[in-house]
């Protein structure tokens, strides 16, 4: 991976990071400051909804003070004034103060009258038995009350909710004794929670406080809180709750009310905004951050990369890096400058070295070469024109003298074809193994005597044809040339091994002990005779040589009588410098 695309992993994951900080602490932090709202709006709107009902009750409180306060009411009792009912208790009066029953009392805590009107459905209706007794049981306890006292309250019956006003019937200057007490009574229906609802600005329902809608901490927290408790989500919209209580101040219901939840969807879409806003600017500013880190840092450093591979491709090493600049990869140029000059003159020292070397090389190869061939020729002769003369003994070190002679010479050839690996350079092309090892084997020429097992689609490498031949050439005579068996098996094949190709050639040979697999890749030495024919100690370390300059390795798995296989391996792939 570049370095550029690290660059930009890093940013962008320290982005995603920042981002998912932002969202966890805003989701703790500013998201639940809108949630503190909505509960402070809730327990605003709960406070409203409980004003709403106090004025409903104080309204019908003020008709009963109204009422009650009225020479004529005072008289009614007293005397119980038939026109009194004729004009008062009609359903006009109830439709204009919106009671379903007046309750007239008397001293003596004696219902006196108790008139009723459904004004939904215009019909009389009868005062349930447990409000009746409620109100005589609440006149009683009024009788020795304080003058003007008034009681207002919720009343629970069988029927349902009452909401109940009363107040001691005095003459219209305020002076008693009471007459007696006169109440106002209103059901809490639908009709009037609609209108506190319409009044509240919310849905408004009316709920035991056994529903299994009604929180089970409700009457704690309505202690705790001042008369609402917690609110419960329902869908898009919350519900709060307001604590009723009877007159007699035991809680007996609760109403129920519904907000929308425009307070936490305003958060959520403010939170959506602000974690996109950032969002936006962290990657705006992850592009500026990476231009600018990509002009005053990542190109250049690009570039420096570039020229010190370039330089190694061309093995040029009078070319030089330029980067501009005054900091730390400037003082890195100038380190690599140095570090090529010195390379390159420790190169030009090397090269005339090699140079002298190889001179050395030819010079001595011809001038040995001369003589050996001056000795051979005269041996020749002899061996030739004066055999005759020559008893056995003498003809023996006569021959003995031709083969150290032709020894000599391949010795010769054999100092110069190591000296020459690495030096020549032939063209990188594909090359088949599978017909590059049968040409090889069709030159050896093996014999009837031998069998040679060549396995199918060997791989095509790139390479260089006429060293990866040498190394075939040389593996499959030294099998040939040792193997002491009348039938010689010889095996050559090929598998993927991790980066890179691994070969091996297998025979039925004599095998090598496990303490000469390093040896015989030592230039010089051989394991047979010094004086068989071709033996010289010089191709395994050719062999050894090419491997190693192809970026390959090479070894041997044998053991004395065993055979002997030799394995080698090529990467998949040549670096650049070996492709020129």
């Amino acid at each position: 991976m570049s370095l550029r695309k690290k660059t930009v992993l890093i940013l962008c994951f320290s982005a995603v990071l920042m981002v998912a900080l932002i969202i966890a602490a805003s989701r703790g932090i500013l998201f639940q400051r809108y949630v503190e709202l909505e509960k402070e709006n809730l327990a605003l709107n709960a406070r409203r909804l409980e004003s709403v009902f106090a004025a409903q009750t104080e309204r019908f409180a003020s008709y009963a003070r109204d009422w009650a306060v009225w020479d004529s009411a005072y008289e009614y009792l007293r005397n119980k004034d038939p026109e009194f009912e004729k004009e008062n208790l009609v359903p006009d009066t109830f439709r204009s103060l919106s009671v379903h029953f007046l309750v007239f009392v008397n001293s003596s805590g004696q219902l006196v009258k108790a008139s009723g009107y459904d004004f939904e459905s215009d019909e009389t209706i009868p005062l349930p038995d447990s409000i009746r007794v409620s109100l005589q049981r609440i006149a009683a306890s009024d009788r020795n009350s304080v003058k003007n006292s008034s009681r207002q309250g919720i009343l629970s019956a069988p029927e349902g909710l009452f909401l109940v006003a009363g107040h001691p019937v005095l003459k219209s200057d305020g002076s008693g004794p009471p007459a007696g007490s006169l109440f106002m009574v209103r059901k809490l229906d639908p009709v009037f929670l609609q209108g506190i609802a319409k009044q509240a600005g919310m849905p408004v329902s009316l709920l035991p406080l056994s529903s299994p809608e009604v929180p089970a901490r409700m009457l704690l927290e309505a202690e705790e809180t001042g008369g609402y408790a917690n609110y419960r989500v329902e869908g898009g919209q919350i519900a709060g709750f307001v604590l009723l209580k009877e007159i007699n101040g035991i809680p007996i219901a609760a109403m129920k009310f519904l907000l929308p939840r425009q307070i936490y969807e305003q958060g959520r879409r403010t939170l959506t905004l602000f974690v996109a806003l950032f969002a936006f600017f962290s990657v705006c500013v992850i592009g500026i951050v990476l231009l600018l880190l990509d002009r005053m840092v990542l190109s250049r450093l690009y570039r420096l990369s570039a020229e010190v591979q370039a330089i190694s491709a061309s093995e040029d090493l009078s070319r030089r890096v330029t980067v501009d600049g005054r900091d730390e990869l400037a003082v890195l140029k100038e380190k690599i400058n140095h570090f090529l000059a010195a390379l390159e003159k420790s190169t030009g020292k090397l090269k005339a070295a090699n140079q002298e070397l190889q001179d050395f090389a030819y010079v001595v190869s011809h001038d040995l070469k001369a003589p050996l061939r001056g000795i051979s020729t005269l041996a020749g002769w002899i061996s030739t024109d004066h055999r005759g003369s020559l008893d056995e003994d003498a003809q023996e070190k006569l021959d003995l003298l031709l083969v150290r002679v032709r020894r000599m010479n391949d010795l010769i050839d054999g100092i110069l074809k190591y000296s020459r690996v690495g030096r020549s350079r032939e063209e990188m092309v594909p090359v088949d193994c599978n017909s590059l090892v049968s040409e090889t084997v069709d030159l050896l020429a093996p014999g009837e005597n031998f069998t040679i097992t060549v396995q199918e689609n060997l791989p095509t490498l790139v390479a260089d044809r006429t060293k990866l031949g040498e190394v075939f050439m040389n593996l499959i005579s030294n099998a040939i040339k040792y193997i002491d068996k009348p039938h010689g098996i010889i095996r050559i094949g090929c598998e993927r091994d991790g980066k890179g190709w691994k070969f091996h050639v297998s025979d039925n040979g004599p095998g090598i002990e496990e303490k000469y697999h390093e040896k015989v890749f030592q230039i010089f030495q051989t394991l047979g005779p010094r004086d068989t024919p071709g033996s010289t100690g010089v191709g395994l370390a050719v062999v050894k040589k090419i491997v190693e300059q192809m970026g390959g390795e090479i070894w041997i798995e044998s053991a004395a009588g065993a055979g002997t296989t030799f394995f080698f391996t090529i990467p998949f792939r040549l670096s650049e410098a070996e492709l020129h």
